[in-house]
């Protein structure tokens, strides 16, 4: 341990980890009313500067005429397994190849923002992007250079995005933006306008300058929706709007493109439906030339 403890008093060797519910009856309190305690987790006090974790269990000592005689325990070192649990946390909540968080820790992020707990008028915005022609680099290039390339849009995102959001990747070229605390029209559009500026300058991978761009779709809780899905739906139905009208562009959620959605399902699923029935009816034209009016 670096020092004996011997005589000292355990506190004296041991901070509480305070953070940590199990340890709210504290361990001076279970050495003061001489009660048994296990499985705290607690820092060596004379170490500074590590990051040692200790997990340590005791019970209070009698004569045989009942006297306290202090307490007998034991402790093991948890070092490893928080750093590993560490490491899983982060595994569980980081994308592996930019580093930017992914889509369990954007869900999170934005359920956490769009809680009541936050107020009744707390406004939320979500960006959702997509990169324009970045699926010909990775088919002319190949996955390493798209992986790289990924790697240098998350580095451009997080510069534009700086402190006004969370930037994340749910997978693909697909990135989001959680943005707590922000409805101002104006300004999402102004910072769209930046992340699309900004990915629009050329990149260089492997050797080669490469230009690609990106479309942004924007929804603003509560006007949006007030809950994580429907939010998510209605950026993903801007987005899909903003590449319709020819990519490297925003666009905030309107109702009418839900209806424009619906529509198209509808659609989709009559046709789906009418196939399966035999319900199309082929009809040929023939082609007549002007000059002999022989069908050719």
């Amino acid at each position: 341990m670096g020092m004996s403890p011997a005589g000292q008093r355990l506190v004296d060797i041991f901070r509480v980890d305070s953070s940590l519910a199990e340890t709210e009856r504290t361990l001076t309190f279970h050495l003061s009313s001489r009660t048994s305690f296990s499985d705290y987790s607690v820092r060596p006090a004379f170490e500074a500067g590590t990051d040692r974790w200790w997990s340590i269990s005791g019970r209070p000592v009698l004569d045989d005429l009942g006297r306290f005689q202090g307490f007998i325990g034991f402790g093991s070192d948890l070092t490893e397994k928080r750093r590993s649990e560490a490491e899983i946390t982060r595994l569980a909540l980081f994308d592996s190849l930019t580093g930017l968080a992914n889509r369990q820790r954007l869900r999170l992020s934005l359920d956490q923002a769009l809680s009541p707990a936050q107020g009744p008028h707390t406004t939320t915005s979500l960006f959702l992007l997509d990169l324009d022609r970045f699926k010909a680099v990775n088919d002319t290039l190949g996955h390493q250079c798209g992986d790289e390339l990924l790697k240098q849009v998350a580095q451009r995102l997080q510069r534009t995005v700086g402190d006004a959001g969370l930037v994340g990747r749910l997978g693909g070229d697909e990135f989001q933006v959680v943005l707590p605390r922000e409805g101002s029209r104006e300004r999402l559009g102004a910072l769209a306008q930046h992340i699309i500026n900004a990915l629009s300058q050329p990149f260089f991978v492997a050797g080669s300058s490469l230009s690609i761009g990106c479309s942004v779709g924007i929804a603003i809780a509560p006007e949006h929706g007030n809950d994580s899905e429907t939010l998510i739906r209605n950026a993903d139905l801007a987005l899909y709007a903003a590449k319709a009208d020819g990519r490297g562009v925003s666009r905030f959620f309107r109702q009418e493109m839900l209806a424009g959605a619906q529509k198209r399902k509808r659609l989709e699923d009559d046709l789906r439906g009418a196939l399966g029935a035999d319900e199309f009816h082929l009809v040929y034209q023939p082609v007549v030339s002007t000059a002999d009016q022989h069908i050719v």
